[in-house]
């Protein structure tokens, strides 16, 4: 199944797969402390659709499945609560890879875009 925004029906995607998040561990060592963190990272070509404890919906994709060019802003190491749009300028969701956010993905709002095989 591809995405696609639902003001253009401009295709975002290739092909994806249901995916559940994907354990990656790595060394946080900011501060001199070496702690360990779990990071939850989708895989590239893969999605998952979930719920955020506000109640929110979203449709989760990896930032390199996506065909849109997310804009280069940045928090301390990586995007943090960037805004994705479409190219007719749509705001679809935000991308969120910042090194202190423990669920690494492109967040979209299921009200603006959509499955389509």
């Amino acid at each position: 199944m591809k995405l696609h925004c639902k003001h253009c029906n401009k295709q975002l995607t290739n092909s994806l797969y249901p995916s559940k998040w994907k354990l990656k561990e790595f060394i946080e060592d900011y501060y001199g402390e070496g702690e360990h963190k779990k990071i939850l990272q989708i895989p590239v070509g893969a999605f998952r659709r979930w719920k955020s404890w506000s109640g929110g919906r979203f449709v989760a994709v990896h930032r390199d499945s996506l065909f849109l060019s997310i804009p280069n802003i940045i928090g301390c190491c990586d995007h943090d609560w960037t805004s994705v749009t479409c190219d007719c300028g749509v705001r679809l969701g935000i991308s969120g890879y910042d090194c202190w956010q423990s669920q690494h993905s492109v967040d979209l709002d299921p009200s603006k875009v959509y499955f389509k095989n």
